[in-house]
């Protein structure tokens, strides 16, 4: 398909976006044929119709956090140091700009 006209009505432009996002196509894809200035206005406008971009990062932290076991035996397979009474410190690598102190 070429670039969608700008010509056309609000509601067949929005309906060809969500048809395009609904199979999957990238956002750049969708803002090349929308004619968006840039792809922030692509995302402001068509962002929340992305399968599972409503998904909170809270929602996400809570599963991690459920299965603290998995996430530490995960971390010490990659060299991370655990604290295995802290899930959350799998999360974070204990690496960084300053060197660790005991």
């Amino acid at each position: 398909m070429g670039r969608f006209d700008s010509g056309v009505s609000h509601g067949t432009r929005h309906t060809y976006a969500n048809i395009l996002i609904g199979r999957g196509e990238s956002l750049v894809y969708v803002k090349e044929q929308m004619g968006h200035s840039s792809i922030k206005v692509t995302v402001d406008t068509y962002g929340q119709l992305i399968p599972g971009a409503n998904k909170s990062p809270a929602d996400r932290l809570d599963s991690i956090l459920a299965q603290p076991d998995a996430s530490q035996a995960q971390a010490k397979q990659n060299g991370v140091a655990t604290d295995d009474r802290n899930p959350v410190s799998t999360l974070v690598e204990l690496r960084g700009f300053e060197p660790l102190t005991s």
